[in-house]
């Protein structure tokens, strides 16, 4: 179909490597419960390649003219390049990259292996389809095309791979909480660039990081089913930053499931409930992450429950806006405001068996509750909505 080859490589901490003999026979890492089959670069990249050129590139043409808006002809590209990127528990992330006369556009393609990932594969292209076409917003990814890929090295068997092809989020970088020793609480926020330096984000950009992050997850709330994208966690690195000057940018890698957190029976006062329930689960979700993305269980200063709020008043105003008939930000604050200390423990304490993911962090979240609920609480107090 061209009159080039696809460029083959492996992104280590030292950049971009083009595959060589000795790469090509480096096994991929495994992820922590070692149960995937044993991949290694060469044949795993060679096995991505055919997949994009098979039917005389059909696949590749597809993507190039999904992402690009229009039909691209196959000699309009100018080359391409495969890179495997990432090695996680749920799947392998490998970037394709193509150039056109208009500049490059690039891709995610995650791959599974078992039957475990295949299945989450399937379950993610599912929901970000139905978040899409649900509320038309730009936060995810979109989904461009699934497929599948025979992996063919010589003595091993033949495994399938199954792929879901989507559109990569240029120039947003994984973050996480780093000790910083010189600031009072001993943590800030370093973005892993793709130079391999991590720079820290000023406490301006801090508190947008948080305000955004917030008012995506709002914006996907669903007010008649109550569901939410849950879960998602910051040390899985499913939220993306990306900084442009004084601006700052933050999207989602992808949706892990999109259901109600709670029991609200059909009432008058359920979407209240549903409301006050998903900013507590936030506020308290949002605070947590692991140092430097794999350390030990980390928790971000009182400082940013103030972004945390004004990114759920701004989402759901936007919502108003859309949708008299729901309660403004400021009433739903106001409820918030009433609460007696015992009515913050019992609502807390009914969040957090909800919102339960894994039971480390279940203790570890118990044990700074009561704190978090005080901030909260005097948070609330300080904060004020727009008029909506």
């Amino acid at each position: 179909m061209m009159d080039w080859a696809m460029e083959l490589c492996v992104h280590t901490a030292e950049g971009d490597i083009p595959l060589s003999r000795q790469t090509a026979a480096i096994p991929l890492p495994q992820g922590p419960d070692g149960d995937a089959p044993l991949l290694h670069y060469g044949p795993y990249l060679e096995a991505l390649s055919r997949f994009f050129g098979q039917d005389r590139g059909a696949p590749l043409l597809q993507a190039v003219s999904t992402l690009s808006g229009r039909d691209v002809a196959p000699l309009e590209i100018r080359g391409a390049r495969l890179i495997s990127e990432k090695h996680g528990a749920l799947y392998q992330v490998a970037r394709l990259t193509v150039e056109l006369p208009e500049g490059p556009l690039s891709w995610a393609v995650n791959v599974a292996s078992t039957d475990v990932q295949k299945a989450v594969l399937q379950s993610d292209h599912a929901l970000l389809q139905h978040l899409h076409e649900r509320f038309g917003l730009p936060y995810l990814p979109r989904p461009i095309l699934m497929g599948q890929a025979r992996y063919e090295s010589p003595g091993a068997k033949t495994t399938t791979l199954d792929l879901l092809v989507t559109e990569w989020l240029e120039g947003y970088r994984e973050f996480h909480l780093t000790r910083l020793p010189q600031i009072p609480c001993g943590l800030g926020i370093a973005v892993w660039e793709a130079d391999g330096t991590q720079p820290i984000l000023t406490p301006r950009e801090e508190h947008a990081l948080y305000r955004e992050a917030s008012a995506l997850l709002t914006a996907y709330f669903d007010t008649e089913s109550y569901a939410q994208i849950y879960p998602w966690h910051h040390a899985a690195g499913d939220f993306v930053v990306a900084r442009c000057g004084e601006a700052l940018s933050v999207r989602l890698i992808t949706a892990r499931g999109y259901r109600p957190l709670g029991d609200f029976p059909e009432s008058d006062g359920a979407l209240f409930l549903a409301a006050l329930h998903f900013i507590l689960n936030l506020s308290l979700r949002m605070r947590l992450d692991r140092l430097d993305g794999t350390g030990e269980l980390a928790w971000a200063g009182p400082h940013c429950i103030q972004g945390i709020l004004e990114g759920f008043v701004q989402a759901w105003t936007a919502k108003r806006r859309d949708n008299k008939t729901l309660p403004s930000a400021d009433h739903l604050l106001d409820l918030l405001r009433q609460f007696s200390r015992e009515d913050w423990m019992a609502f807390g304490q009914l969040v957090l068996e909800d919102g339960m993911v894994e039971r480390e962090e279940g203790e570890y979240l118990a044990e700074r509750l009561g704190d978090h609920l005080h901030e909260l609480s005097e948070a609330v107090g300080r904060m004020s909505a727009p008029g909506d």
